[in-house]
């Protein structure tokens, strides 16, 4: 990875490890020919981790709106020289058009502002809008837009129905921040086929939330079509569900 003038990168280079735990569940889930539509990119830490498990037969399709996030992005996918990466420079959402977008220097936290004050304007477009570009079925759908995933999820309902795993940021503060809940964006994952679970990466565990779901502060979750499949692939095992990660 280059490092940017970005708060991300500050953070991987004072700890390197700060994003283990995804890289350790891409690394025992993707598979070589696996497609994989990463939606709020950033730098490119899970695009580059993920291009490399799915090699040159797989595919990886990685989403950032900041226009200046975007070009790290696009210089860390040359850096690397991966040639099965396709970048867009956009904003994913329920409907099509323009949104304004902030410019903080925290950058992994830059996000869709609602309203008509932003400092920036980026396009926005539905995955469904996009998603015929994209082979199929999708490994892996990685979902982490700073509380705009609950309109993420409503402009790719077409799109859900090719998804095998959904990777998702759940944090109460960002959805509020828009406008709704946990508890809204609970059943639109689940409501196509999927489970909600905790992970627990580095133990090789992962556990469904139990209904109605508990306080979760901020993590991320993985919805799942088919546990089973999943333990199979990654050798993973399934703990009962449980009150907190």
């Amino acid at each position: 990875m280059t490092y940017f003038p970005t708060s991300f990168s500050t953070t991987l280079f004072l700890d390197p490890a700060a994003r283990l735990d995804d890289e350790l569940l891409l690394a025992a889930y993707l598979r070589p020919g696996d497609v994989v539509v990463d939606v709020g990119s950033n730098i490119g830490t899970h695009a580059l981790a993920a291009a490399r498990q799915v090699g040159e037969e797989g595919a990886v399709f990685a989403i950032e709106p900041h226009p200046r996030v975007f070009t790290y992005l696009q210089e860390n996918v040359r850096r690397n020289q991966f040639t099965n990466i396709t970048t867009f420079n956009l904003a994913i959402g329920d409907h099509e058009g323009e949104v304004g977008f902030s410019d903080r220097w925290e950058d992994d936290e830059n996000a869709i502002l609602p309203g008509g004050h932003a400092p920036l304007h980026v396009p926005l477009c539905r995955l469904d809008t996009l998603a015929p570009a994209v082979p199929h079925p999708i490994a892996l759908l990685k979902i982490d837009v700073e509380g705009y995933e609950l309109p993420v999820l409503r402009g790719a309902w077409a799109t859900l129905a090719r998804v095998e795993a959904v990777l998702y940021e759940a944090c109460e503060e960002h959805c509020m921040r828009c406008g709704y809940t946990l508890e809204n964006i609970r059943f639109l994952p689940e409501e196509p086929g999927f489970t909600s679970y905790w992970l627990r990466p580095r133990e090789h565990l992962f556990a469904p939330l139990p209904t109605p779901w508990p306080p979760l502060g901020c993590c991320n979750l993985l919805a799942l079509r088919d546990a089973a499949r999943f333990s199979a692939r990654t050798g993973w095992t399934v703990e009962s569900p449980r009150v907190a990660p």
